[in-house]
């Protein structure tokens, strides 16, 4: 039986990076992954809701054309069947980026589905012939069980099917459903106003669907900013989607040519589809017999991601700190660089740190979202006395060029210190935007070191420092605030 220093079960971003780095740490490293690799992210989620997203970004810019003068002859539509052969085709050429990625580090990928034993031998099925390339030799081999001596759990979650009662129709689909979907749906009913349901929403709302959003939270997105989340449903309700908050769906009744919902306001629902968007649950089928300790339905891991096994590793939405692809990223640079340390008997390796609250966040929802740091409500509660700086979008050069002048970014300091501790925007571009109050934030910038780096003109960008000025009214572009001296 192979002796492996690092096992990693799953090929998504945490699995994936945490290879990459414990092999250029000089460790022999196998990754098992049961599907494609880049796991639900690359396949299932950010990039192919996001390469559909910019298809609705090209018919939205398409429809906006008669107002720059931009003659449009004929009738437009959308060919669903031929979008999805192109998300496809991102697909593949990406998860084949990846694949190369840990051939070139040296890692030993095997396609099976992993099973880890308590003494941390990890039983391989469905192994395909062939799927491990050896480390030195190029060769080939098969193997159906390895001994390892770390383990990293890089699983992730799948969607969640609430128990409702009718939800086994056909028309009753996940995310990965709606996905590959070759026709777009006279009407889709979303159960569920997170970032899934709200993406899904603009895309096929942008393609012809009749869309309503059903979340039985009183607000979409209520991890958001409650500012943000107004405005992201005053938005929705623009583009004529449905929005219906606070209210759960206790039944569903297939029919002939619909689903019809029973809601417990006592009212109905019609859709031809449903999408079941209410979250997700953790795949735990590899490392049932471990008995890690648990977080609610997560793997409980500390700083380093080590779980309640000290030679076991969870990374990424398994452990539930942040489901979010590029957060995975840092906590499998961690774990990898954490088990190094302990194999090789090194402290000198250095090994990050994972701040969930400087990890930025996306929505790609029309406008875009983007956050990161905290909320209003949240640095209240942390620092009492805080300070909010806003730049509407109106009053910026590039967005009114852009025909895209809504939104805005606000900006929220600690008034004793000056530092900038949350930012929310809403508007063209914020899902690159956020990275720069990512980086402010991360490293500690005042209000006045912020707002005094100057930015091109015109760009949206600018909007940042304007909107940080403003914490205590030095915005030389927005009006005197009432109680400026």
């Amino acid at each position: 039986m192979q002796n492996i220093d690092i096992i990693i079960i799953g090929g998504g971003p945490g699995g994936y990076i945490a290879a990459v780095q414990a092999a250029r740490l000089g460790l022999s490293v196998t990754l098992i992954e049961e599907r494609e690799l880049g796991g639900v992210c690359l396949n299932r989620g950010c990039i192919p809701t996001k390469t559909l997203v910019d298809t609705a970004k090209s018919i939205d810019a398409i429809n906006a054309g008669k107002r720059r003068g931009i003659a449009l002859t004929g009738s437009l539509a959308v060919d669903l069947k031929t979008a999805v052969q192109f998300k496809q085709r991102v697909t593949k050429r990406l998860s084949m980026g990846v694949e190369a990625l840990l051939r070139d580090s040296g890692v030993n990928v095997i396609k099976g589905t992993a099973s880890v034993r308590p003494d941390l031998t990890v039983a391989i099925s469905g192994a395909e012939e062939g799927s491990i390339a050896t480390r030195n030799s190029g060769g080939i081999a098969t193997c159906y069980a390895l001994q390892a001596k770390k383990i990293i759990l890089a699983t992730g979650t799948v969607p969640l099917r609430p128990p409702i009662p009718g939800s086994d129709d056909p028309r009753v689909l996940t995310s990965d459903d709606l996905l590959e979907l070759e026709t777009v749906p006279d009407s889709l009913a979303i159960l569920g106003g997170g970032v899934i349901g709200v993406e899904m929403a603009r895309i096929f709302s942008t393609f012809g669907a009749k869309v309503h959003v059903i979340e039985a939270l009183e607000r979409l997105c209520p991890f958001l900013d409650a500012e943000l989340s107004q405005a992201l449903t005053q938005a929705m309700t623009a583009r004529k989607i449905k929005v219906s908050t606070s209210l759960k769906l206790e039944r569903i009744e297939p029919r002939r040519d619909m689903l019809v919902l029973y809601l417990a306001d006592g009212s109905t629902a019609e859709a031809s589809h449903l999408l079941l968007a209410v979250g997700r649950a953790v795949d735990g089928r590899a490392f049932e017999s471990l008995n890690l300790r648990r977080n609610g339905q997560f793997v409980a891991v500390d700083d380093n991601m080590q779980t309640s096994h000290p030679d076991v590793y969870a990374v990424g939405d398994v452990n539930g700190l942040c489901q979010l692809a590029h957060a995975a990223y840092r906590m499998g640079e961690i774990a990898a660089s954490h088990a190094a340390r302990s194999l090789r008997g090194d402290a000198s390796i250095p090994v990050s740190e994972f701040h969930a609250e400087l990890v930025p966040g996306c929505i790609f929802s029309d406008p875009e979202i983007g956050h990161v740091g905290l909320a209003e409500a949240q640095a209240m509660v942390r620092f009492g006395n805080i300070s909010i700086g806003r730049m509407p979008l109106a009053a910026n050069g590039r967005a009114v060029v852009s025909g895209h002048s809504d939104g805005f970014v606000k900006v929220i300091a600690d008034s004793a210190t000056e530092k900038i501790v949350g930012v929310q925007m809403i508007g063209l571009f914020a899902s690159e935007l956020i990275n720069e109050a990512a980086t402010a934030i991360t490293n500690g910038l005042t209000v006045s070191q912020w707002g005094h780096v100057i930015h091109a003109h015109p760009s949206i960008a600018e909007a940042l420092p304007e909107a940080a000025l403003d914490c205590f009214a030095r915005s030389l572009h927005l009006p005197r605030k009432n109680d400026t001296p």
